[in-house]
């Protein structure tokens, strides 16, 4: 698609010289110019064009893997480089309880830590004494191509005898 863009632009140019030099008229003149913001135009459309398909296709994929009892990250793979800049952990509702700013995390694949006090702090927002359960969403913030978007994880949190201790389990 590039290829034929450049050769789109390089025959534009050629014929408008190649205009001026058979007809040096002022008209001719005008008409070559016009020809090359033609083509300059056409080459810039191509490029968001390009740029949208990009940013439309964006499709993450998450799973929140635990790594020892009180320690668990998300991680994203998408099919597009993306930096994910913000964590909120939410309510099933949508609220938002608590916000983790991210650093470092670009790229195709990023692993963001799930801090334990603020799963906690969710947690005893909205436990089921009953089930033992509290559902909750993790929303992690992300720019691909300049564009903001949102990655939203249903998840529930349970609590996990191991040993003698209790300890809460992120599960989505």
């Amino acid at each position: 698609m590039d290829l034929l863009n450049a050769l789109f632009v390089i025959g534009a140019v050629i014929l408008g010289w190649l205009l001026q030099y058979l007809f040096p008229g002022r008209d001719a003149r005008r008409l070559a110019e016009a020809q090359e913001r033609l083509a300059t135009i056409e080459q810039a459309r191509a490029e968001w064009e390009e740029k949208y398909r990009r940013l439309v296709g964006f499709t993450p994929r998450t799973q929140i893997v635990e790594y020892g009892p009180s320690s668990q990250s998300i991680i994203i793979n998408a099919n597009e480089e993306f930096e994910a800049f913000q964590l909120d952990y939410l309510l099933d509702d949508g609220v938002c309880v608590v916000s983790q700013n991210l650093d470092s995390h670009r790229g195709r694949e990023a692993q963001i830590p799930l801090i334990s006090a603020h799963v906690g702090r969710v947690q005893g927002m909205r436990y089921d004494p009953n089930s033992g359960v509290a559902h909750i969403r993790l929303r992690v913030r992300v720019r691909v191509l300049d564009a903001e978007h949102e990655v939203l994880i249903p998840a529930r949190i349970e609590n996990v005898l191991v040993g003698n201790a209790v300890h809460r389990k992120v599960i989505g």
